[in-house]
């Protein structure tokens, strides 16, 4: 009964932009294990606050948020970056915004700071012994539902 009507939903499992530079990261890292269901969205948020202490050339707290938007969402002119490296590598170059697209997700903060990324919606399958995908909704999806 349970395998044929309930669901759950978690974090996609469908990599975004930087998904391979994560993955090789994370195997250098932690050899051949599988990472966590959350993971990448961990490690997105890791480098957003790198490079936005980068860019504000603080870890004041004030400077910090004020950069979040400029290191994590698209505009015309502003360069797409997919790595850490390729980030810090702009902002040196004199780069004021840069758009870090994530592992997990885009990482497009709207208005209130919140990011919309993908969510997977999983169901137990007996007979493989694991939690299938029935659908992902997208983050566009998820934005656009939201009234973003």
């Amino acid at each position: 009964m349970a395998e044929a009507h309930l669901v759950s939903v978690e974090g996609s499992s469908a990599p975004g932009p930087g998904g391979d530079k994560y993955m090789s990261c994370y195997k250098e890292a932690n050899g051949d294990t599988q990472p966590g269901g959350n993971t990448p969205y961990a490690y997105d948020g890791t480098v957003v606050l790198a490079l936005a202490m980068d860019l504000a050339g603080s870890t004041n707290s004030d400077a910090v948020v004020a950069a979040i938007p400029k290191v994590s969402n698209p505009g015309t002119g502003i360069t797409d970056v997919t790595t850490y490296a390729d980030g810090l590598a702009a902002i040196q170059g004199g780069a004021t915004a840069i758009n870090y697209d994530g592992a997990g997700t885009p990482m497009n903060f709207d208005q209130y700071h919140n990011v919309f990324g993908p969510f997977d919606v999983v169901r137990w399958s007996e007979s493989s012994q694991q939690f299938e995908v029935v659908t992902t909704i997208s983050a566009s999806d998820l934005e656009n539902a939201s009234g973003g």
